[in-house]
């Protein structure tokens, strides 16, 4: 390959980096500014090693920030979006394009946890096409103009998005039954695990009924002229509990007397009654015989 080809590759392959083709759409990559931090804010370019932050580095389509506690951080989009991330989260930036020939922008991001709140600028109003989307592991919230807040907790499996100016449209990801919600200002829509999306209003989150055990089931009111004493069942139990008692406390003897015979398991002879708790009493029985003398 001489040196005019290597060069026009060189050039085709830089423009590459810059475009980001989809079927029918062709797309310019932008980039994306940290305007400020709070506290230790670390990002990763491009899925490498994490590494501190610096206020006014510039990030791009497949970098990801990350804030530790008590920390915070603002991103800003070239069209004036901001997104402020808060503390104890992670936002990873999955695309920012526009497209060259009618300026809409395309932006994409996934929050792994934490709290993010995004401005939108009015050029996603004024611009047709535009789409900027904000992605938890179970919920997508897309919006055109608005001013909305995306929270997950990974313990609970749980998103909550509320929207302050506009609306935001709110989407089940891992169910096809669930119908997308409309967001409206004022409200918040909650999602947890894959259930469907429930709203309420701002700050007005309906608590879960608490759970109480249920009562003890009661006997019934004994009938008129009948005792209130125990019935029938309670009784044939406090005999057989008085049974039992006896019949372990002493020992039985042998029918030659005066030598203890141990319990076995084996079943009782025919001169042996069985009660009605299955324990075997022994029974004493005496034969006398009368000799007959000759006369």
């Amino acid at each position: 390959m001489d040196r005019k080809n290597l060069m026009i590759y060189l050039g085709l392959w830089a423009c590459g980096l810059l475009v980001v083709i989809w079927p029918g759409r062709v797309y310019a990559q932008i980039s994306a500014k940290l305007e400020s931090i709070s506290g230790e804010v670390q990002v990763s370019i491009r899925g490498g090693v994490p590494s501190l932050a610096v206020t006014g580095v510039v990030l791009n389509a497949g970098d990801t920030i990350r804030t530790g506690p008590g920390s915070e951080a603002t991103l800003r989009l070239p069209d004036g979006s901001t997104l402020q991330l808060g503390e104890n989260s992670s936002l990873d930036i999955s695309t920012l394009a526009q497209n060259p020939q009618t300026g809409a922008r395309t932006s994409f991001f996934k929050l792994f946890f934490g709290k993010v709140r995004a401005i939108i600028s009015e050029d996603y109003k004024r611009t047709p096409g535009a789409e900027f989307n904000i992605e938890t592991p179970n919920a997508l919230a897309g919006v055109k103009f608005t001013i909305f807040t995306v929270a997950y907790d990974p313990v609970k499996d749980e998103t909550e998005v509320s929207t302050e100016v506009g609306e935001v449209i709110l989407t089940v990801l891992r169910r096809l039954d669930c119908p997308p919600v409309s967001l409206q200002a004022g409200n918040t829509g909650i999602i947890q695990g894959t259930e469907c999306s429930s709203i309420f209003r701002t700050g007005e989150r309906p608590e879960k009924p608490e759970e109480r055990p249920l009562p003890e089931e009661q006997p019934p009111p004994p009938l008129p002229g009948q005792p209130s004493g125990p019935g029938p069942q309670k009784l044939l139990d406090n005999f057989r509990d008085r049974t039992s008692a006896n019949t372990s406390s002493s020992t039985p003897n042998s029918p030659m007397g005066g030598i203890n015979t141990p319990q076995t398991s084996s079943p009782p002879p025919s001169n042996q009654r069985v009660n009605p708790d299955r324990q075997v009493v022994p029974v004493r029985v005496i034969i006398e015989v009368q000799k007959t003398h000759k006369k």
